[in-house]
């Protein structure tokens, strides 16, 4: 009976309670996106459940109110915690998706990271991570209604915060890459009709604070491959400069980034000029007076440049005509069982294809090669499709150095067509903060999916 009369008198008073978990509102819905208001308990990984409330239970002997019955509407986790509100991504939802709005509750579930030391504990085995353990991604941006044919992350309007471009074969549009809302910074379209954009990338060559975008198209017209350079203002690109060659971003043996340039010849045996570094001076874009011309490399597209310090000098990783990666040492080859790098984004120059291919993204420690990230796609029909670049799903994959050749370190699959992969730099000098690959589903319609390295 004092246990009855204890707890009836904690209902009452409001120090205990059924529903201890806070609770907030959905502010906002796009797509898997969701912007919920404030909680002081959200973290980066949490679990959220969106649910709606029923009826209110009420205690049959104290009369003391026990919360409202909760129907689950979907589950999600946190992607990013921001001042004034949070942005989740959401993983199951019912069939009805309006159910899913703004005023829609939701609380906190688990996965939050513990900010106090947890008990030390006997250390067990350490096991290395197979190579089947997906990656999932971080955050998902929602579909724009564009075929993208690659994707690259810059400084473009001077803030201090990268933004996301994409490009399909006429438009390059610039999105917020800080998680805010999912709407074009900056815009450009080459209203050509023979005019195909081939790859994108940024840097801030010219150094003026601001990312250039350097989109290389092919002008069926002239018959001729250029690189046009666009600078973003007031909301759309300007066009700076064009030039005559295409260019490629390239990581180099410090795990820097370069601009590569190199002209295409009007010549079916030797198509291929020298490949330079591109270079701004004197106001104007030029390439450097030493070509990079390495051992059997000879296109500018889905190359790096690595060391290895028990190696002695730079060697170069990069796709083969066949999709493989090969490392070419000073003496001998590796080259990869699996295939990379297929991609649809392709021409023909005189009679030969020319694959535009993803980078390819190394990262290193202590001075050297530790691994890199690539993409392969699988195509359609059970492999029939690669021949006319149709695919039907992709995959991100993290390569492991061992010192004389790459292995599998981890992959994850994408739901789509991988279009393109970018890195978004960190201060540090070979370790990406994060990857970014755009994902072109069977509509045509493309969402960037954020991966952490």
């Amino acid at each position: 009976m004092r246990m009855i009369t204890l707890l009836s008198t904690l209902l009452v008073s409001g120090l205990f309670s059924f529903a201890a978990e806070p609770a907030g509102y959905v502010v906002k819905v796009d797509s898997d996106i969701i912007y919920l208001d404030h909680l002081a308990e959200a973290a980066a990984g949490r679990e959220f459940v969106l649910y709606k409330e029923g009826e209110e239970l009420k205690h049959p002997v104290t009369g003391a109110s026990l919360g409202r019955i909760e129907k689950e509407i979907g589950r999600g986790h946190i992607k990013e915690v921001l001042a004034q509100y949070n942005i989740g991504l959401l993983e199951s939802s019912p069939a009805d998706r309006s159910a899913v709005k703004p005023g829609l509750r939701y609380k906190l579930g688990a996965g939050a990271p513990q900010s106090a030391p947890t008990p030390p504990q006997a250390a067990a085995p350490a096991t290395p991570q197979s190579a089947a353990q997906p990656h999932a991604p971080i955050w998902r941006s929602p579909a724009v209604s564009m075929e993208a044919i690659d994707v690259a992350a810059g400084d473009i309007l001077g803030s201090g915060k990268p933004s996301i471009i994409l490009a399909d074969e006429r438009k390059v549009q610039a999105y917020p890459g800080d998680g805010s809302e999912w709407k074009p910074v900056c815009s450009y379209e080459d209203k050509n009709t023979a005019v195909k954009i081939l790859s994108i990338d940024a840097k801030d060559l010219n150094g003026d604070g601001r990312a250039e975008v350097f989109a290389t198209h092919f002008n069926s017209f002239f018959n001729r491959v250029e690189t046009v350079v666009l600078d973003c203002k007031n909301g759309a690109f300007e066009k700076l400069a064009t030039l005559p060659w295409a260019t490629r971003a390239f990581l180099d043996e410090t795990g820097s980034w370069k601009l590569a340039a190199q002209q295409l010849m009007d010549d079916r045996n030797f198509p291929y000029a020298n490949i330079y570094l591109l270079e701004f001076k004197n106001g104007k874009y030029a390439q450097s007076g030493k070509s990079l011309n390495r051992r059997r490399m000879e296109w500018a597209y889905g190359f790096a440049v690595a060391q290895d310090p028990t190696l002695g000098e730079p060697f170069e990783i990069f796709y083969t005509g066949n999709d493989s990666i090969r490392v070419q040492y000073k003496k001998g080859t590796w080259v990869s069982p699996e295939a990379f790098g297929q991609t649809a984004n392709r021409i023909r120059w005189r009679e030969n294809p020319l694959m535009f291919r993803p980078r390819l993204i190394t990262t290193q420690e202590k001075g050297g090669l530790s691994g890199l990230y690539t993409i392969s796609n699988n195509a359609a029909l059970g492999g029939l499709a690669s021949p006319f670049g149709i695919y039907s799903s992709g995959e991100l994959h993290r390569l492991k150095w061992t010192g004389i050749g790459l292995e599998a370190d981890w992959k994850t699959e994408i739901a789509g067509y991988a279009a393109g992969v970018a890195p978004i730099a960190s201060a540090a000098p070979g370790q990406p903060e994060d990857l970014v690959v755009a994902v072109v589903g069977k509509n045509s319609r493309t969402s960037v999916w954020k991966f952490a390295p």
